[in-house]
């Protein structure tokens, strides 16, 4: 049974290890600025820049996805501003059965309407993104590496 849980920011490095590893396309889909992509070096970075995050916007929210006891993902929201900051799951639980349930939350906790920013490179996420029906608005995008995604239930 899946369970999405609030964890520790400081536990959360374990939740984004877990769901990274194992993963051995992960450096073609990271952010190209990191020039050593070791999957150590990759979950740093990706703790750090919430951390960073976390220093300068309250009201995020640290989620660690569980399948039967094991870590398999995680989560960084801001429901106050509608923004999915971060998220991952295991290679090996990126189906339907796991996947649609892991939007469907967040689109709960978002409350069908929210927005995304995804590093250019990460087209694996991108794809995933729009698949589940967000759209690329790129009038919004802050840069040109950063792919402004937005999501908004139809009425």
């Amino acid at each position: 049974m899946m369970v999405i849980r609030e964890v520790n920011i400081l536990k959360l490095v374990e939740y984004i290890e877990s769901a990274w590893k194992g993963d051995v396309n992960l450096h073609v889909f990271y952010d190209r600025s990191l020039n050593e992509k070791s999957l150590e070096n990759m979950v740093r970075d990706t703790h750090d820049k919430i951390l960073d995050l976390n220093n300068q916007q309250s009201g995020l929210s640290f989620l660690g996805i569980e399948h039967d006891d094991i870590k398999i993902g995680f989560i960084v929201l801001n429901e106050q501003f509608d923004f999915l900051y971060s998220f991952g799951v295991r290679h090996d639980f990126r189906n339907k059965d796991m996947l649609e349930p892991i939007f469907f939350y967040i689109r709960k906790k978002l409350n069908d309407n929210f927005f995304c920013l995804m590093n250019e490179c990460n087209t694996r996420a991108i794809r995933w993104l729009k698949k589940c029906g967000l759209s690329e608005i790129p009038s919004l995008s802050p840069s040109k590496n950063i792919v402004y995604l937005k999501y908004q239930k139809c009425p």
